[in-house]
């Protein structure tokens, strides 16, 4: 599929049935030029192309574009060089004349291949063929892979590269023939075409700007920008540059004109280590998040580093008795291995969140069954794939589910582990924050008033409206739960004794 367009270069040339003429023969010509052929004008808009036009002339003063050129005027964060190659390949099998790349030719060959209408699977193999040297078919090996991500990382703005997060991604897929490489790439990581063709688009048409080439991607495409609490938990978050980067390519381009921005909502090691503390700092964020969790490693299994799980949840976090969530969400694994266990379309139990204090207590009070207690996701209730316990000290995994697919070629030990840090990272926009933040106030706003009242006034208003309760309840001011708990105790033990 074609690229995510930034809406100011919608502006199209008015017919792709007239002709255009390259720079050469348009020296000195009046500013309104011919449209390009269909095939390049549904693919490359009207501004780009003008831009293409003048860095063409910048780069090809003689009219004919070659490598060196390319790879010396433009950043080295791709291989220019066997861009070059592609691109003449492309435009010779579509029987266009030899000679070079002409204008002409070099918008053809962008159309055909960087912006090309091919599937996901296709475009990936696009993109690795640059790097694959010789050997088309075979791996990439984990040099030429480092190279590709590395490349990719730095084209997007992302700096140097995470070599944790790189060597993740390397781990699972470095020697996978190309066929399973290209299937693993679309499914895996499926932004990484549309940050490579945005990426190169982006640096040939700086040429054609004011200023210098910058390479950098689009904001659709630019790594997340992280917000963190505090220095210090910068120095330890579990979520880095590299490796958020990695987790945005798996959830496609940001949306148009929407910067992706992530923000720590939860941290562990700053608000303690509670479900009680993750529900406070959590709830009312109303976007998308995401969980991260780092275990310590399983010595008796054979484990000799611990693993980042991860979950990505589309939707707010609320108490519920019920699964939650859509076909967004995602299960991670994010270290020492990257992979992505996403829905199979089976099964929809895609995320569980019950407090030890709320649902559960309600039901041993009626004498039902007692509901799981903690963040869980997929499998079934009591079986899950992935849970946190109710005090978020240890992590149960499973291999396979009906809800997310498995990883048959790396299969991680089932069981419980030791959580030595949890993180929660809010994904969506800045209304999502917003919202976050007015419920907090509200919150600080009752209690101070509950605060303020005497024993003997909030006594007497806990029997007043629902809307009175809920206001003494929220500020934490007066505990229905527990009166109505031990009320319904009292009942039950009443109704055993007349047994």
């Amino acid at each position: 599929a074609a690229g995510v367009r930034d809406p100011r270069r919608e502006a199209r040339y008015p017919s792709p049935a007239f002709q255009y003429t390259s720079p050469a023969s348009t020296m000195g010509a009046e500013e309104s030029k011919p449209a390009p052929p269909g095939e390049v004008s549904e693919r490359i808009n009207s501004v780009e192309l003008s831009e293409l036009r003048v860095a063409f002339s910048t780069l090809a003063p003689d009219g004919v574009l070659t490598a060196e050129a390319l790879t010396s005027a433009l950043p080295p964060v791709l291989p220019w060089e066997e861009l070059h190659r592609v691109l003449l390949e492309a435009v010779a099998a579509r029987g266009h004349p030899g000679g070079g790349l002409g204008f002409d030719a070099f918008v053809l060959g962008l159309a055909l291949t960087v912006r090309s209408r091919q599937s996901a699977r296709q475009r990936m193999g696009l993109l690795r063929s640059l790097y694959a040297g010789g050997d088309r078919d075979g791996p990439l090996g984990a040099d030429r892979l480092t190279a590709l991500l590395s490349g990719a990382m730095r084209a997007s703005g992302g700096g140097e590269g995470d070599d944790t997060a790189l060597g993740a991604a390397v781990a699972d897929a470095a020697e996978l023939p190309a066929a399973e490489w290209d299937r693993w790439a679309a499914d895996q990581l499926p932004a990484l075409g549309t940050a490579f063709e945005t990426s190169v688009i982006e640096a040939l048409c700086a040429v054609g700007r004011a200023g210098p080439p910058s390479g950098c991607l689009s904001p659709m495409t630019r790594p997340p920008l992280l917000s963190y609490q505090s220095d210090a938990q910068q120095e330890g978050s579990l979520l880095t540059p590299g490796l958020a980067w990695l987790c945005a390519l798996t959830l496609g381009p940001a949306d148009a004109g929407e910067p992706r921005s992530w923000r720590c909502l939860y941290s562990s090691a700053a608000q303690g280590q509670a479900l009680s503390r993750f529900s406070t700092f959590v709830g009312g964020y109303t976007g998308p998040t995401l969980l991260v969790a780092r275990c310590a490693p399983l010595s008796d299994r054979g484990e000799e580093e611990g693993v980042v799980f991860g979950a990505f949840v589309d939707s707010a976090w609320k108490p519920t008795d019920k699964y939650f969530g859509g076909a967004g969400c995602a299960l991670l694994q994010l270290a020492p291995a990257f992979h992505v266990h996403r829905p199979t379309g089976i099964s929809r139990n895609f995320a569980f969140f019950n407090l030890p204090a709320d649902r559960a207590a309600t039901f041993r009070a009626r004498g039902g069954a007692q509901l799981p207690e903690g963040v869980a996701f997929g499998g079934q209730l009591g079986t899950f794939r992935l849970r946190l316990d109710d005090d978020l000290s240890r992590l149960s995994w499973l291999h396979s589910d009906t809800t997310y697919a498995p990883h048959e070629s790396r299969r991680l030990a089932e069981g419980a582990r030791r959580v030595a840090a949890v993180e929660v990272w809010g994904c969506g926009r800045e209304q999502d924050q917003a919202a976050q933040l007015a419920l907090q106030r509200r919150r600080e706003a009752d209690a101070a008033k509950a605060g303020s009242l005497t024993l003997e006034t909030r006594k007497k208003m806990a029997g007043g409206d629902a809307a009175t309760r809920f206001v003494l309840s929220a500020a934490g001011a007066h505990d229905f739960k527990g009166e109505e708990l031990k009320a319904s105790e009292e009942r039950l033990a009443r109704e055993r004794g007349h047994e």
